[in-house]
């Protein structure tokens, strides 16, 4: 069974970021359009769902926006009606977030690391952490980086052992001098919050998936951006001017 109510919300307001405005402002309800429905699965079963679909006009500056609300019976929790995902077109640019130069990066790193701000942007929080890690294995390929010395515990006696997964490559890393002793830890942390993301499907806070792509950037500060921009300033140093 379907039921469509036709701009019943028209003339509420919604506060949303306007993209021309570039902060959060009040839209007004030009058009909806509710619709609720329900399917029989079997006998003891029914999928109910429900699609709000709005033009919306900045209070501000009159430009508008399409949003769509979707919810169904499957996406708990149920008891008060399911969290609504919500898409707006065109897509909300709020998801804004320090990056770095990425000029100065590899092909492949700056791919991945484009990719990863991208689902950040998106609010695609999984893939955005899932991305964060990739970005270091990407770091470890990229320096021949293939394992490293980590502790692990036989017979009750801890003992260093070559390991070739991430958590090897890491140590690798600071063992080949391209990070410092003092980032380790927090290479660790992205690498665990990584993989969380990926094996867990674990989803983080935005404040967190936020500090994790700030750490990010401060690791790839250090291995590429801070040794070009030095190679390029000892290159006016010696009068050889910057390379075309």
């Amino acid at each position: 069974m379907i039921e469509e109510f036709k701009d019943k919300n028209v003339g509420g307001e919604r506060v949303i970021f306007c993209n021309r405005c570039k902060q959060d402002t009040k839209h007004i309800i030009k058009s909806s359009l509710v619709t609720n429905g329900n399917d029989q699965i079997n006998d003891d079963f029914i999928f109910y769902w429900s699609e709000n679909v709005e033009i919306l006009k900045c209070n501000g500056c009159g430009t508008t926006t399409v949003m769509v609300e979707e919810s169904n019976s499957e996406e708990l929790p149920w008891k008060d009606g399911a969290y609504p995902h919500i898409v707006y077109f065109p897509n909300r640019e709020d998801g804004y977030i320090q990056v770095i130069e990425k000029g100065f990066l590899p092909w492949k790193i700056q791919k991945i690391y484009s990719e990863t701000i991208e689902c950040y942007r998106h609010g695609l929080v999984v893939l955005c952490v899932a991305g964060i890690r990739a970005t270091l294995e990407g770091v470890c390929q990229d320096r021949n980086v293939k394992d490293g010395i980590v502790k692990r515990k036989r017979k009750g006696v801890y003992v260093d052992r070559k390991i070739n997964n991430l958590e090897g490559k890491i140590n690798g890393m600071c063992e080949a001098g391209f990070v410092s002793k003092r980032n380790i830890d927090i290479l660790h942390t992205l690498r665990i919050v990584g993989n969380d993301a990926v094996h867990e499907l674990s989803v983080l806070e935005k404040v967190k998936v936020e500090a994790a792509i700030s750490i990010l950037n401060h690791i790839l500060t250090d291995v590429y951006v801070l040794p070009e921009k030095q190679r390029l300033l000892k290159n006016v140093q010696d009068g050889s001017g910057l390379p075309l």
